[in-house]
């Protein structure tokens, strides 16, 4: 495994490696983008098909062709509603998520709730580490993001030092200050995001189970990326 290259260190507000990742999926942004003209042309002609077909229906009165529109109209709706989510289904975009090395016999730390969150705090990432510089504190970005799902070798940390972070953001945060909650993208899902990973953390803290972050980009996975990993989200 190789070390991740030097990169920018902030994106839009996010870890600066999303702009690596952004370049990387563009062949795959272009397919997709494919894929949805050529489902709208799918569309359109089992569409005029079925249509075609219910017309004919109503005209010759033949049964025949029921079971045609049938098959047609299913195909259709069916790739109507696929290409509705490639369309219009928003992406909810990156996530940061605690990552935690492999120890036989350890119980589970984080779970699908940890794992289907962090992309407030993913959002947020660069203001969350200016707040933590001005509380003296680990920025989160510190803990991350090699992802050896990439090819790179995680940096381990104790869970205490990331646990130190997390609880003293959500204080600061907790504390309602309004200059803090101007500069963060949906405050109160920054805060859930943060408890979240603090019991986690805790967790793991007391298991003595090291951790990193990882930013994770993609909504799609499989049992056998979690096998191969070094680490686990859960």
């Amino acid at each position: 495994m190789t070390e991740k290259r030097t990169e920018t260190r902030y994106y839009r507000g996010f870890p600066g490696r999303l702009k690596r990742e952004v370049e990387r999926g563009l062949i795959g942004h272009a397919l997709k983008f494919s894929f949805r003209f050529a489902c709208l042309a799918f569309v359109l002609t089992y569409g005029a098909v079925t249509a075609l077909c219910l017309y004919n229906f109503v005209q010759e009165k033949r049964l025949i062709i029921l079971p045609v529109a049938a098959v047609t109209g299913v195909i259709f709706a069916w790739l109507a509603n696929r290409l509705w989510e490639a369309w219009f289904r928003p992406d909810p975009g990156p996530r940061i998520l605690p990552y935690f090395q492999k120890i036989s016999g350890v119980e589970r730390l984080g779970g699908v709730d940890t794992y289907l969150h962090g992309y407030a705090i993913a959002r947020s990432c660069q203001a969350l580490d200016t707040l933590a510089a001005e509380l003296n504190l680990q920025l989160l970005s510190d803990f991350g993001f090699n992802d050896d799902h990439r090819g790179e070798e995680p940096t381990w940390h104790p869970a205490e030092a990331g646990l130190s972070t997390i609880t003293g953001l959500l204080q600061e945060l907790l504390r309602k200050d309004e200059s803090w909650e101007k500069s963060l993208d949906k405050p109160e899902e920054v805060v859930a995001d943060l408890e979240r990973i603090e019991v986690a953390l805790s967790k793991a803290r007391d298991r003595r189970v090291p951790f990193c972050f990882i930013l994770r980009t993609s909504q799609y996975t499989n049992a056998l990326e979690h096998e191969r990993r070094l680490g686990t989200f859960f």
